[in-house]
């Protein structure tokens, strides 16, 4: 087993080659599975995008903020700096993106200010390729066995933004699954918020009913040749 960049895994067993990708590594998962060459024989996403990054940023940063009980003035600032700084970087403006957002920390009281680092580190073609891609393509074009699958409580990648589209982009593939799991965080832990600042005080890895799911579904779609 190999893990690639962005949380994106790879296995053989007799020949045969499947991606998982998590998060970020849902986006990278169906890009590499849907090259004519790739090769590649099944893809497992987990809490992976279907909608382009800039939105799944808008939703993150609403539902995080929503559930540390941020007064609703606080997040609707937020979400219009979000927007806007993203609009710069889809138009390909990185330094305007980037002059945007330290303009907006100094707006900040000193306890909630990103340190310069930070905001650099938001601010590069890295970034900007995460925020402007769009998975449709890929994903419409995936003919291999697909399973994706989300968390009720994830926050991160939220389950009420992405599992339509994931099911409407898949909908010309003959084998894909697309499931939501109750009370799963992004990790695919049991949650009680979905915050992730919970995600290490829950003892659990990842829930038993989630490894019982995907082994049952790779047993079921991967028979070896």
């Amino acid at each position: 087993m190999k893990v690639g960049p962005g949380g994106a895994l790879a296995g053989r067993r007799s020949g045969r080659v499947g991606l998982f990708g998590h998060s970020e590594g849902g986006y990278l998962a169906p890009m590499v599975a849907s090259r004519s060459d790739s090769g590649v024989a099944f893809a497992i996403l987990m809490a992976g995008p279907s909608v382009p990054g800039w939105e799944v940023l808008i939703e993150q940063n609403r539902a995080l903020l929503s559930g540390e009980g941020a007064p609703q003035s606080h997040i609707d600032d937020q979400l219009t700096y979000i927007t806007d700084w993203t609009n710069l970087i889809r138009r390909g403006d990185l330094a305007a993106a980037k002059d945007l957002a330290y303009r907006h920390n100094e707006s900040l009281p000193p306890n909630q200010r990103a340190s310069a680092e930070a905001l650099d580190a938001y601010n590069t073609t890295y970034m900007a390729s995460f925020i402007t891609y769009d998975p449709a393509p890929a994903l419409s074009a995936l003919r291999i066995p697909v399973l994706a699958f989300f968390g009720s409580k994830d926050m991160q990648v939220l389950a009420t933004q992405n599992e339509q589209p994931m099911r409407d982009r898949l909908a010309a593939d003959p084998d894909a699954t697309v499931h939501v799991f109750p009370d799963r965080n992004h990790l695919m832990q049991p949650a009680n918020s979905g915050l992730p600042s919970e995600y290490s005080a829950i003892e659990t890895t990842i829930a038993p009913d989630v490894l019982t799911y995907t082994t049952t579904w790779l047993t079921q779609h991967t028979q070896p040749r």
